[in-house]
Formats: structure tokens, sequence, C-alpha cells
């Protein structure tokens, strides 16, 4: 199984976004147009215990959401979702400065347009099928 962006309030990418989101500076990361292939922490533990449990699935598997979104997409969904602004892109130096720039440009500066049509193909059905949803889900929202 190869993971999108795993979308929890635990940890993860979306951690380090919130409070930026929550004082009304968070913008998007990289790109505008720079894909993003997203789940929720739920649907990638239901994805893994599918393909255990199936004797069908063979092969790899994309545990990522049915749609992927741009990075400005995103922004402004979490955006929205917190009832925030989205406007200002936060400077490239930023993440360089908080993971080191090796990581910033293997974890920020990517382009993923996964598809999960093999996963779906399998039998899955994601619990959220939206951006929107997951967020919504993973931030109580």
């Amino acid at each position: 199984m190869r993971t999108g962006m795993a979308l929890t309030d635990g940890g993860g990418s979306l951690l380090p976004q919130l409070p930026l989101f929550l004082a009304g500076v968070g913008g998007r990361l990289t790109r505008p147009d720079a894909m993003t292939s997203w789940i929720s922490l739920d649907d990638v533990v239901r994805a893994f215990a599918h393909a255990a449990l199936s004797a069908e699935v063979e092969g790899p598997l994309n545990g990522v959401g049915p749609e992927p979104v741009s990075a400005h997409e995103f922004a402004r969904t979490l955006g929205a979702v917190l009832r925030r602004p989205s406007l200002v892109p936060v400077p490239p130096v930023g993440p360089r400065l908080v993971l080191g720039a090796a990581a910033a440009d293997e974890l920020i500066s990517v382009d993923q347009n996964v598809s999960d049509a093999r996963l779906r193909a399998s039998g899955f059905e994601p619990a959220h099928r939206t951006l929107e949803d997951a967020l919504r889900h993973v931030l109580r929202r």
C-alpha cells in the first residue's frame, strides 16, 4: 500500500500548518498548481485492512482519496474548514528552516497526482470522498 498525505490532527503534515491558519496567515506551501493526493487516517487504516483481508487484491495499491487537489485548493479548503483566510503563501524559506532543505524538497515541493482506481476497483469505498469532508472529520469541524 502506497499512501498519500495522511490527514490527522495528531501529527503529520497537517499539524504544522494549523497554527498558521488559526492565526489567519495560512496559505499554500508550494506552487499553486502542485497536486496533492490526500487520505484521511481513518481511510488509511480501512484501506490496509481491506487489502489484508481481500483475497482478490494483488500488487501495489494507492491509498489515496478519490480527488487529488492542487496546493491552492488544499489551502483554500483548509482555510474554509477553519473559517480563516488562506491568501498568503508560505515563503519557501519557512519549510526549509523547519524541516531542512532536503526534507522540504522531498516532502513539501512535490507534485503527486495519484489515482485510487485500483483500490476502488477492489471494492474499497472511502469514508471521506472529498478533501473538505476529510478535513472536517479529522479537525472535528
